[in-house]
């Protein structure tokens, strides 16, 4: 079984209602409950995640053993940003896709703030 989470720059509040914050937060998409305290160990290769910035870029972690996202890892980044935005009410301005070992400065930055 595979789990799909979210890095999110709001804070859930039931019904998945958001307000909008300068910190990450990470939510599995399956029970959209939130981890708290999250850093880089919570990427597991077996799983695939959403970080958002404060600008509203989405970047799509993929796993290297998360095995759904197939051999497209940018359609699947679209895919899983556009779900993610369906349930949470956030649109994001740019998606991109990162694959596990090829994550940038930039990606690893957001979790100094987690």
């Amino acid at each position: 079984m595979h789990f799909l989470c979210i890095y999110v720059l709001t804070t859930p509040s039931p019904p998945l209602a958001h307000t909008h914050t300068n910190t990450p937060s990470l939510h599995c998409i399956i029970s959209w409950e939130e981890v708290e305290n999250f850093d880089s160990d919570d990427l597991w290769p077996e799983k695939a995640f959403v970080l958002i910035n404060s600008s509203g870029k989405a970047s799509v972690w993929v796993g290297s053993e998360f095995d759904e996202a197939g051999d497209d890892v940018e359609a699947y980044a679209k895919k899983a940003a556009e779900e993610c935005s369906k349930v949470s009410g956030v649109v994001y301005k740019e998606v991109e896709a990162v694959a596990d070992g090829d994550e940038s400065d930039e990606f690893w930055d957001m979790f100094q703030l987690g």
